[in-house]
């Protein structure tokens, strides 16, 4: 049974901002979107709805939030996974 449980907001316990950054560029590269002229500050503190609304007109016409979001998750699992 979970007896408590332990939400890190603000990278206090760990900083998953690098991990979110490897995973857009992953996402960004397997549709051959660049965002080289865009400073990795630009998404520190960027919830993923709002990396989207800033990157969306990069990508296909038909891909979806949704979509775009779980293949960032994925990546994210299968880096801490290695």
């Amino acid at each position: 049974m979970i007896k408590a449980v332990a939400w890190d907001i603000d990278g206090t316990l760990v900083d998953s901002e690098p991990l979110h950054l490897k995973s857009l560029i992953l996402v960004c590269e397997k549709y051959d979107v660049d965002i080289s002229d865009l400073p990795n500050e630009y998404f520190i503190g960027v919830n993923l709805p709002g990396v989207w609304k800033s990157l969306q007109k990069r990508f296909p016409a038909g891909l979806k939030f949704e979509e775009w979001a779980h293949q960032i998750n994925n990546f994210i699992l299968l880096i801490v996974q290695l």
